[in-house]
């Protein structure tokens, strides 16, 4: 009984074949819209495909079927030609009708009529359908839709595009658009899904209309994007929906993806010092202008900036503004933001150095809160001290900077910075100067850490740079490091201060994943193990390690745990993922962990796999009912389902680690 339905089926198969025929002018194809067999007064759909290959544009004048053949043509559905053929068109569907069978025979025949630059002509066009001559109807039906047919739009990048981006960053992507079969795409539509991909619409946030794809044609079109400030490094897929419909009106939906890879991610905001100044000497019971200037070096912008100033007091600095509080928006990142307050030094004040603290609060993007407090010296003359020529000369580290926004452990920078000598009328001379890193984080890569300078006149300016390397092990935090200065005035008389300058410092963590195993297939929907290897390769411990997957996978439980890995450490660990698409899949493997200060940061490793459909047929091919009917898609799935379960078996026993010798002695005891 299956022989005999096979060799049906080959029967029919070979009964039906779209004709396509060429002249010197024009190639033709007439594609029906089914393969049943056509018994007498039965209809069918037929559609006139022509390629021209003529250096011009043709117009189309008539088409006429032949009254000798064996179909006439439906009053009701008589089609409608387009009229013209443009130069180059291929594969281009130029009327859609329905012929019905008179019941002898199998020719169907037309004459078109045509027009080029050198006068009309004509082409017969003629094919055979599958026919049942005299008979009733009857349906053996293996596929109605060819999947040739069927319009298939796929989108796909160049090879040469860059796929790297960075937070912040606006780009242009262009995409093209191919139709991969013989009938048209019409009224297309390209959405975009985002879902995790931290990118969004620079200058248009709706679908793209595109028109009509002809038969194996392309478009381009060219998507607007920015990447969000706070995006993480990580490979994400964008995702692009694409809506069409065929000449018939029948819908479609793909979804492609391409996949953008974030390069590097934005650092917190971070308000940094960088100038202090006066609108005049500083002097006790008189009112004067401080000047803090504050840049932010951070990658995102700090939101609700607040500056307060602490240890004020009647026997220190006096306010002299009702608002001792200064209020700012916002402080973008790169810009710097000046300060100003009013105050009067206490009569009762200590002549000299005096120190002040800048309370600073502010919040991110996202609205994460951050505190911090920078500290100040003022230097103060006493109220009798009006003649510079009497005071003693004073020597303030004025700013200072470092040649990297950010350091983090086991960086290499250079320290610089600005001093005065604050005295009005005074030089200085035999300037010794010693820069001491307080603890171990900080060491000097080369030279000294002191200089001279032999001389500093009356409110002179000098600056000094030093490198210095930061402890590979060093956790989040700040730093001090002490600059102190030893110096003479004019008459021989000695002096000695030390200034404190305070560096923060991010540690430095490295996790690397290793040895990553996947499956050779994967089944959609089913629960699938990937193993991996991890080492925690910087010189801090990395807390409440957890595992997840992103991309076209899902982790089958939401929380995978894994606890603290201390410096140095390295293990080995197992997650269950969910395949959500069939397929050549991508995914990313996602290790996220806190630094010592809480912070979350997360490390990816992108994979593939192909993964299979799990549905098939279970109704066995003998117990068919009649009349019979075969259709490609049943069959096409219960041989599916019989290779995914042999493949099933096989990608077990390699994951078990059973080797190819033993498989095939197993087979061939099974034989």
């Amino acid at each position: 009984m299956r022989i005999k339905i096979y060799i049906w089926a080959l029967l029919l198969l070979m009964v039906f074949t779209n004709t396509s025929y060429a002249d010197a002018n024009l190639d033709y194809e007439i594609i029906p819209a089914n393969v049943v067999r056509m018994s007498k007064n039965y209809s069918k759909e037929v559609r006139i495909v022509l390629t021209n290959k003529l250096s011009e544009t043709v117009i189309l004048k008539s088409l006429v079927i032949s009254s000798s053949c064996d179909f006439y043509v439906d009053p009701q559905n008589t089609g409608s030609l387009l009229g013209t053929l443009p130069q180059g068109a291929t594969n281009l569907t130029v009327d859609t009708l329905s012929v019905v069978y008179k019941g002898t025979g199998s020719t169907l025949k037309f004459t078109l009529t045509y027009t080029t630059a050198s006068g009309d002509k004509t082409l017969e066009i003629s094919t055979n359908l599958s026919t049942n001559p005299e008979k009733e109807k009857e349906y053996i039906e293996i596929d109605t839709t060819p999947k040739d047919y069927a319009p298939n739009i796929t989108v796909s990048v160049s090879k040469d595009a860059d796929l790297n981006f960075t937070p912040k960053q606006n780009f242009d992507l262009e995409v093209t658009l191919k139709n991969n079969a013989k009938d048209y795409a019409r009224d297309i539509k390209v959405s975009l899904v985002f879902d995790n991909a931290p990118l969004n619409w620079r200058t248009y946030n709706g679908a793209i209309e595109m028109g009509t794809i002809y038969a194996y044609n392309e478009k381009k079109t060219t998507l607007r994007l920015r990447v969000n400030d706070n995006a993480k490094k990580g490979l994400y897929p964008l995702k692009i929906e694409i809506k069409y419909t065929d000449d018939n009106g029948k819908s479609y939906t793909n979804t492609d993806s391409i996949y953008i890879n974030i390069t590097e991610e934005l650092t917190n905001p971070l308000l940094v010092l960088s100038n202090i100044a006066y609108d005049k000497d500083v002097i006790a019971g008189e009112d004067f202008n401080l000047f803090l200037t504050f840049k932010n070096e951070g990658g995102f912008s700090a939101k609700g900036v607040k500056f307060k100033l602490e240890g004020l007091g009647k026997d220190h600095f006096i306010p002299k503004e009702a608002n001792d509080i200064k209020l700012f928006d916002v402080i973008k990142a790169g810009a710097s933001q000046e300060v100003r307050f009013l105050l009067a030094p206490s009569t009762k004040i200590e002549n000299g150095l005096n120190e002040l603290k800048v309370a600073i609060e502010y919040t991110d993007d996202n609205d994460k809160s951050y505190t911090e407090t920078k500290t100040i010296y003022v230097n103060v003359k006493s109220g009798n001290e009006t003649d510079d020529s009497k005071s003693t000369p004073k020597i303030i580290i004025t700013s200072y900077s470092t040649s990297i926004g950010t350091i983090k452990a086991g960086n290499t920078f250079n320290l610089n910075f600005s001093f005065q000598n604050t005295n009005g009328s005074k030089s200085i001379r035999n300037l010794r100067a010693k820069i001491t890193p307080e603890g171990s984080v900080f060491s000097l890569t080369k030279g000294s850490n002191s200089f001279y300078v032999e001389k500093l006149d009356a409110k002179q300016s000098a600056a000094r740079s030093i490198e210095l390397r930061t402890k590979a092990d060093a956790v989040s935090n700040s730093y001090a490091v002490s600059i102190a200065f030893d110096y003479e005035d004019a008459d021989g008389a000695s002096y000695s201060t030390t200034e404190i300058i305070n560096i923060p410092v991010a540690e430095n963590l490295k996790m690397v994943i290793d040895n990553l195993s996947v499956p050779p297939m994967l089944f959609i929907e089913v629960p699938t193990s990937i193993n991996f290897e991890y080492y925690n390769m910087g010189k801090a411990k990395m807390s409440n390690l957890n595992v997840s997957v992103r991309g076209d996978f899902e982790p089958k439980n939401q929380m995978n745990y894994v606890g603290n890995i201390e410096a140095g450490k390295n293990d080995y660990y197992d997650i269950e993922i969910v395949p959500k698409k069939s397929g050549n899949v991508n995914g990313v493997l996602v290790l996220s962990f806190e630094d010592s200060n809480g912070e979350v940061i997360e490390v990816e490793k992108p994979f593939s796999a192909f993964v299979a459909e799990t549905e098939m047929n279970d109704q066995p091919i003998d117990m068919l009912p009649t009349p019979i009917i075969m259709e490609k898609k049943g069959i096409s799935r219960w041989l599916l389902g019989l290779s995914v379960i042999a493949t099933f078996l096989l990608a077990t026993f390699i994951s078990r680690g059973i080797t190819i010798s033993r498989i095939n002695k197993k087979l061939e005891e099974e034989i």
